[in-house]
């Protein structure tokens, strides 16, 4: 469960003495609980949780895809006492790789639907010509207003209707319930022509559609960190789709 639930875990470790720990995106939370953010006034507070309960566990499996030596020397240095194996499971040449196009990212006000500072010029462009050609676009941000910007121009300037965006405003809705269960099924039963996501779904979605969309597009503010960028990259599984980014030089 998401650290933010640590409260509701006590009591099952507390009834449950002899108990093992499996920790996926495991960057993710350690990133939440050095940072706080949602935790607030209970960050000290999940932090003990996190490592009385990890001392007390029998053993603790740590996953990531994106695991780096920067979290494990965090691990180790919270934990001294315990051994720790790093594995790698998967080597680096197997993986398919993205491909991946970066974008300059000047302004021009005339090109933008409302603010000049949410649709990079050259991502807009490519967008157009995704919606002349009638592909399906992913769209990608880590601006909640990015996805409501482009949200709002696919459906009143290209007229395209059959839309879903996944953000902190719609992820409590029963269709984002739906979308959540089983994103892949989600996207083929309901033919998503755009689909937009904002760090609302940074992790914890796995989107194993093949030969649906068409491109990726990525709008990158500069909100969040390295790791959560690199996961909301990899969120469609479909390495054959090409991921266009634009990003700040500085951020």
């Amino acid at each position: 469960g998401c650290i933010d639930s640590f409260e509701k875990m006590k009591g099952f470790i507390s009834s449950n003495p002899q108990y093992v720990i499996i920790t996926d995106e495991v960057v993710s939370v350690t990133d939440h609980i050095k940072g706080g953010g949602t935790l607030k006034n209970r960050q000290k507070k999940a932090v003990d949780f996190f490592k009385d309960a990890i001392e007390g566990a029998e053993f603790t499996l740590m996953m990531d895809a994106n695991l780096n030596d920067e979290e494990v020397d965090f691990i180790k240095k919270v934990f001294p006492d315990k051994r720790c194996l790093v594995k790698d499971c998967l080597p680096v040449e197997k993986l398919p790789a993205k491909k991946l196009y970066f974008l300059e990212s000047e302004s021009d006000k005339s090109d933008y639907y409302r603010s000049p500072k949410n649709l990079p010029v050259n991502l807009l462009q490519i967008a157009k010509e995704a919606w002349k050609n009638n592909e399906k676009i992913l769209f990608l941000s880590d601006s909640q207003k990015a996805c409501e910007i482009y949200d709002e121009m696919a459906r009143n300037l290209a007229k395209r209707n059959n839309g879903f965006r996944y953000d902190s405003k719609t992820s409590n809705d029963k269709i984002s319930n739906n979308f959540k269960d089983n994103p892949s099924e989600f996207i083929i039963t309901m033919n998503l022509e755009d689909l937009e996501i904002s760090p609302t779904g940074d992790s914890g979605l796995d989107l194993s559609v093949f030969g649906h969309f068409d491109k990726v597009l990525f709008d990158i503010k500069g909100v969040l960190g390295i790791n959560k960028l690199i996961q909301m990259s990899g969120r469609l599984r479909d390495t054959e789709v090409p991921i266009y980014v634009a990003c700040p030089e500085f951020a």
